[in-house]
């Protein structure tokens, strides 16, 4: 699938979204991580989100309003050419 988020930002994905959301699972948290990840092992510069979710069911009370974490990882550890930006000082 192609767009900049692929299922969280395609209009063609919307009734998923909306499915996911609504019926089965509450967003907790949405991690970016740098497209550096995959740049240097698959020469893709990609947009990778985890996304955690709660799964909705059982005794679990739904909340109407509740917070989600959401942020965006600057540095993963490398550059896009696969040099160390880190370098530990244990």
């Amino acid at each position: 699938m192609r767009g900049s988020n692929g299922i969280l930002s395609s209009s063609k994905q919307a009734h998923f979204r909306q499915w996911l959301l609504k019926d089965m699972a509450l967003l907790i948290a949405s991690i970016q991580l740098p497209t550096e990840k995959f740049q240097v092992e698959c020469g893709l510069g990609i947009i990778t989100r985890f996304l955690i979710l709660q799964r909705k069911g059982g005794d679990l009370p739904v909340p109407k309003d509740y917070s989600i974490f959401m942020a965006v990882a600057d540095k993963i550890g490398f550059d896009s050419r696969g040099r160390r930006l880190f370098r530990s000082i244990i």
